[in-house]
């Protein structure tokens, strides 16, 4: 495969995806998609017009995703919006990127990030706050990764109640790295492929840009294809439908 961008990646997936092709990659079987295809976003109070950086990083991770795909487009909304996916700056200087899950009737979605956290993190937490969950918690993870013991029950790490339709992905900005891990965690990987999981990645990674660190696991680059097919299957309308022809929840998708 010839070198390629990540701009030219996402283009090149965005022509190709096959129209009737929707698989799943890990979500909450009980998390709420967001109705229609516009979904609000805005920025906090602890994000002040002196966060230029951290606003900058936020708007083009926004952007990365509403160029990456045609389902849903995040839009700015007014600072009165009661649901948005909210950005917000956790206290402390300590690196903090985390989202909660989904869409939540009459509330705002949280997502905390500081000016520690690259873009593709934040295009990760994105993922997050649209229902997607970590690939790495799917039940079937054992077939792909061999974690060690303490990752089997931590926090952001042990299996969680997920439903998919596709093959285990690798190559998702979903999947965490084998080094991304607890500051209190012992040393080394969390994790190691199978010899499965290595067969998997190899067959994705090709796919992936060729830019430094976006042929890994746990990458940060670009929403992968079946990232992209996760998110046409929770979001089946296209850009611009009205609220009301978008609503639906992650259990009422086809098993």
């Amino acid at each position: 495969m010839e070198d390629q961008t990540v701009a030219e990646y996402a283009g090149r997936l965005q022509s190709e995806l096959p129209a009737d092709m929707r698989p799943f990659a890990a979500v909450d079987k009980q998390t709420t998609v967001w109705p229609g295809t516009e979904i609000p976003y805005l920025f906090g109070s602890s994000i002040t017009e002196d966060d230029s950086t951290l606003r900058e990083l936020i708007e083009s991770a926004v952007q990365q995703w509403n160029d990456s795909q045609d389902r849903i487009e995040l839009v700015a909304a007014e600072d009165t919006a009661e649901e948005a996916v909210l950005f917000e700056k956790p206290s402390g200087t300590k690196r903090l990127c985390q989202a909660s899950l989904g869409y939540t009737e009459g509330q705002s979605t949280s997502v905390k990030v500081n000016d520690k956290c690259e873009k593709g993190s934040i295009v990760h937490e994105i993922g997050h706050a649209l229902g997607l969950m970590h690939e790495h918690q799917r039940p079937d993870r054992s077939t792909y990764i061999d974690p060690v013991d303490w990752a089997k029950e931590g926090n952001n790490y042990a299996v969680a109640p997920t439903q998919y339709q596709t093959a285990y992905d690798l190559c998702s900005i979903m999947h965490y790295h084998p080094l991304q891990k607890p500051d209190d965690s012992p040393a080394g990987e969390w994790f190691t492929l199978t010899e499965a999981g290595q067969k998997s990645f190899d067959a994705c990674k090709g796919d992936l840009p060729t830019e430094n660190g976006c042929q890994e696991v746990g990458q940060r680059c670009v929403l992968s294809s079946v990232d992209l097919s996760a998110v046409a299957e929770l979001y089946p309308g296209v850009k611009g439908e009205s609220k009301e022809t978008g609503e639906g929840t992650v259990a009422d998708a086809p098993k």
